[in-house]
């Protein structure tokens, strides 16, 4: 190929293209550059991975000689990924997931049914649900271990999109194209609200504790901080109601919501579910909205590309058998 001159003797010579050979990749490689990623140290990836700093640094210098690009910026604080890392760590995780589906499918194939799920669910959540589950699930599938990341949603989604979690169990909707989700059942919301507050703010109580959502502008309230379900929930109804509440207090447990409204500090919206872990919840405390839109749905999320297997899918039938008998 010949040099191209043009005018006032600029001259491009011809892009030579080296064709990279003999790379090898292993799967330890792969779970080492992804964990050094995750933890943006060689450090703490070294004690994640049960390695010395030392031997793992030296492991990625040779996977970047290996490669002929670097894959982390050293320079920053905490390190970072080159654009090549970052192209390498998107392929990386899509073959993890691709092996993690495979051992999925063998180990439904085997008969011995043994392995291990990755579940992500809030904490309330988990403290209400799991105790109801799993008895009914280890009593099918002893062999199965359970591991259990408790976080608020959108942790939760984020860990389902990076393959941290499995599946995870949330409130609905959730909009990620590369999620695919499940019903699993319809969930109240209720007002917990000592009866003083509610004479002072001079709300009107239907029989059976029933109350309109329109009221809830008179009352102070205590809400969960942003990035919680329930508050991306709330925060979706007022809208649609055009409710402007008066929120006093926020706060990241809706146990101590309630325990809060309960001695009369505010009042708080909260899920059914929450009522049965208060065990000092006292009924006349309790109202419900007369307004049918005061629901929520409580789904499963999952990867589209996961392979989601026998036991995953058992898991989800019996939550929606179990949940869908519970109501207040």
């Amino acid at each position: 190929m010949q040099d191209r001159t043009f005018k006032k003797g600029i001259t491009i010579k011809p892009l030579k293209i080296n064709c990279i050979r003999g790379i090898k990749v292993e799967f330890r490689e792969l779970v080492y550059i992804t964990t050094v990623a995750e933890c943006k140290s060689i450090t703490k990836a070294a004690n994640k991975l049960y390695i010395s700093q030392p031997s793992l640094s030296q492991f990625i210098l040779k996977v970047e000689e290996n490669m002929g690009v670097k894959l982390f910026d050293r320079s920053t604080n905490p390190i970072s990924l080159t654009y090549a890392g970052e192209r390498y760590i998107e392929v990386a995780n899509q073959i993890l997931r691709l092996k993690e589906n495979l051992l999925r499918e063998f180990r439904d194939i085997s008969e011995g049914k043994k392995g291990r799920i990755k579940i992500g669910i809030p904490r309330e959540r988990a403290a209400y649900m799991m105790p109801i589950i799993l008895p009914k699930f280890y009593e099918k599938y002893p062999g199965i271990e359970i591991i259990l990341l408790e976080a608020n949603t959108s942790i939760l989604i984020d860990s389902v999109i990076k393959g941290q979690t499995d599946f995870i169990i949330v409130p609905g909707p959730i909009n990620e194209e590369t999620l695919k989700t499940e019903f699993i059942y319809k969930e109240k919301l209720v007002l917990i609200c000592n009866q003083d507050i509610l004479r002072q703010s001079e709300c009107t109580v239907k029989p059976n504790n029933i109350i309109d959502i329109n009221a809830i502008q008179k009352i102070p309230l205590i809400v969960l901080k942003k990035g919680h379900g329930i508050r991306k929930a709330i925060d979706r109804l007022f809208d649609e109601q055009k409710i402007t509440p008066n929120i006093i207090m926020e706060i990241s447990s809706n146990l101590t919501a309630c325990r809060l409204a309960a001695e009369g500090i505010g009042a708080a919206v909260v899920p059914e579910m929450t009522v049965y872990l208060s065990s000092n919840m006292h009924k006349n405390d309790i109202y419900f909205f007369s307004n049918s839109c005061v629901t929520w749905d409580i789904i499963v999320a999952y990867r589209k590309d996961s392979y989601i297997g026998t036991i995953e899918e058992d898991f989800f039938e019996m939550s929606k058998t179990e949940f869908s008998k519970i109501t207040l």
